[in-house]
């Protein structure tokens, strides 16, 4: 009972932070984290069949599959893929908060 207390008391700034208009950005996230996922998703698209072994967008071609900040593989990562970015964010934060309570 008092690790689900502690997950929703943790939880809450995100889940109020989803109910408004404003998005809580760490320099990271906003400069990495969501470039990435947007780097993955804009590779998707394209070829929606084939996910290429190179980021091509990143020091004329860095691993797409073997970085681990590019979280290809990670699977909270896929919230990216089924919602649009900033509800993406929110759901990733908020996953992360419960998990590390």
């Amino acid at each position: 009972m008092t690790c689900f207390l502690v997950a929703v008391v943790s939880a809450a700034p995100v889940g109020i932070l989803a109910l408004g208009d404003r998005v809580f950005f760490l320099v990271d996230i906003l400069h990495q984290h969501l470039a990435w996922n947007a780097i993955i998703n804009r590779v998707l698209l394209l070829n929606p069949g084939h996910v290429p072994c190179l980021n091509p967008y990143s020091s004329c071609g860095t691993a797409l599959w073997a970085d681990p900040q590019m979280q290809l593989l990670y699977p909270p990562s896929l919230l990216y893929r089924l919602f649009d970015t900033p509800m993406a964010l929110y759901l990733f934060m908020a996953l992360h908060f419960s998990i590390g309570a």
